[in-house]
């Protein structure tokens, strides 16, 4: 079930003016609008009962009863303070709460965006490399090391580096049979898009790994993923949300990866594993 007030938290720059204010005072006073109708909603915030309706009909409500149901029973569960924003002097437990709660609302709103047919193309443009460079910089680079050590250990030849000039060197000698992937969360990190566009001017395909926002990166890769949006959350801060989201994202695609050669693939784990398994001797 969606996070109701997260969710429109999420869409507030998708919506009319109108719709806009109604969802500004819900998540403000979410605990007075379950006593109101569609049209004392629509008086007390500036709006009309119309935009009340066209809003809850968008997060897939029947009506407004529906929506303050089951608003009413979210709001129970999450207390006082059902918005995930770190405040001054909170708890050890509210923080595991809140964040739990943020990475709950992101990797469903994952699951609901990212298709079947997207992952599946993106297995194939892995399957078919030769050689895959992965490249992105601070949050986004921890992203790019586990691709490398996830598709390193199945056979694949990933080469990630945050040396420019290595990373230059390596894509201007490849083609067509090599895959360039580019994480950003913004999608406007230039040093991305830089080596991104070399990498399209070379001939490789490209990937571009960024959040759900209109991008550059996206714009000039062969395929975008783009996972749930998080700028609106300032526990965003260190990228924890981006980071995971992405983590969860690339977990999918190593996973159906590896069913498309199962047997195979299970050897070639078992073999690396038993390889870094003899360093305990080793040590």
């Amino acid at each position: 079930m969606q996070n109701i007030l997260l969710t429109m938290r999420d869409n507030l720059d998708s919506l009319t003016s109108s719709e806009r204010k109604v969802a500004n005072y819900i998540i403000d006073h979410p605990q007075e609008i379950v006593t109101m109708s569609a049209q004392d909603l629509g008086k007390i915030c500036g709006s009309s009962s119309s935009a009340v309706i066209r809003l809850v009909k968008a997060l897939d409500f029947s009506g407004f009863t529906e929506f303050k149901v089951q608003l009413s029973g979210q709001i129970g569960h999450l207390g006082q303070q059902p918005l995930t924003d770190i405040s001054e002097f909170e708890t050890v437990s509210e923080i595991k709460d809140k964040l739990a709660m943020n990475l709950n609302h992101f990797l469903s709103t994952n699951n609901a965006k990212i298709s079947e047919e997207l992952i599946q193309k993106v297995v194939e443009e892995l399957n078919q490399a030769k050689i895959i460079f992965v490249y992105g910089i601070g949050a986004s680079h921890i992203v790019a090391k586990d691709i490398q050590q996830k598709f390193t250990r199945l056979g694949k030849q990933v080469i990630c580096s945050l040396d420019h000039h290595e990373l230059v060197a390596a894509i201007s000698l490849q083609g067509k049979e090599a895959l360039f992937v580019g994480i950003s969360a913004s999608g406007e990190t230039s040093e991305v898009i830089y080596l991104l566009e070399l990498a399209k001017t070379c001939g490789l395909r490209t990937l571009a790994l960024t959040e759900d926002t209109e991008n550059r990166l996206c714009e000039k890769a062969d395929i975008a993923l783009k996972t749930a949006k998080t700028d609106l959350v300032i526990l965003r801060s260190g990228a924890t949300l981006s980071i995971i989201n992405h983590l969860y994202v690339i977990g999918i695609i190593y996973y159906s990866y590896l069913t498309l050669n199962y047997d195979e693939n299970i050897e070639i784990l078992m073999k690396t594993r038993q390889a870094t398994d003899s360093l305990r001797d080793f040590y």
